[in-house]
């Protein structure tokens, strides 16, 4: 996964329009119509943590972990300057599919997308299983993916990007190549990234490989995984999944069994 190499440089310039305290109110919304009560989450691909700072405002633990150092590293620094030591967070390096800690969670979260970055059915399983053991009884997960119906109907295009701030400027180039057979979207980039401060510029490219899904398939590696799906909505909105909705919402719970 070096496509993270270079990514944090710019990842809060590429997502300043993000609306961070909008996409809390809903998850918050979410966990309290479908676990009422909970207190501790597990942020899986926590990035440079604005979610769990703003989720921590509510009242919530959390132990965020995400595959780029660099990541976790501004999420620790951003932690570091807004922490008034009444915040219960934790920022750790991991992989979503390996990660084991000795505690469980309430709830488990992965946004931006993270599921879609499993490809394979065997990435998927493993990161499934990764949340069902984190998972305390009854508890919740919650993830937002690329949506199949709508990739199929809305097919990807070429896209150029042009942002700035104080400290970057960016131009980003998107290429994409759709593999209809392995219902994935290979996204090449190639970015041009000025420094504005010490005026150096630089390119490079990376690829995302995208998985877009379908709400059956995903019941069943649910299901292989001990957790069941009990609602599935248009991220954000709250919609009926359709062929418009790009990005999909799944909350899903533990199964527990009676032995």
């Amino acid at each position: 996964m070096q496509v993270f190499k270079y990514y944090a440089k710019y990842y809060d310039l590429l997502y300043q329009d993000k609306d961070y305290s909008k996409e809390v109110d809903y998850l918050d919304a979410l966990i309290r119509e479908h676990r009422l009560g909970s207190k501790s989450i597990l942020e899986l691909g926590s990035g440079t943590g604005k979610h769990a700072l703003l989720l921590s405002n509510k009242g919530y633990d959390l132990v965020g972990v995400d595959f780029s150092e660099s990541m976790v590293d501004l999420a620790n620094e951003r932690l570091a300057k807004e922490n008034t030591g009444d915040r219960n967070i934790r920022f750790l390096v991991g992989d979503a599919r390996e990660i084991k800690l000795a505690t469980k969670f309430d709830v488990v979260l992965s946004l931006f997308h993270v599921v879609s970055y499993m490809t394979t059915n065997s990435d998927i399983l493993k990161m499934f299983q990764a949340v069902s053991r984190h998972l305390d009884k009854d508890g919740i997960f919650i993830f937002d993916c690329w949506y199949g119906p709508a990739v199929l109907k809305k097919k990807p295009e070429k896209r150029t990007k042009e942002l700035e701030n104080v400290f970057l400027k960016l131009k980003r180039f998107a290429m994409p190549h759709h593999d209809v057979n392995e219902n994935v979207v290979d996204v090449k980039y190639d970015i041009l990234l000025q420094d504005k401060i010490l005026g150096e510029s630089f390119s490079f490219d990376e690829t995302h490989k995208m998985r877009y899904l379908f709400k059956p398939e995903l019941e069943v590696l649910l299901g292989l995984c001990g957790m069941e799906l009990l609602k599935a909505e248009e991220w954000l909105t709250g919609k009926e999944l359709s062929q418009d909705s790009w990005g999909a919402c799944f909350i899903c719970k533990k199964i527990v069994r009676n032995i």
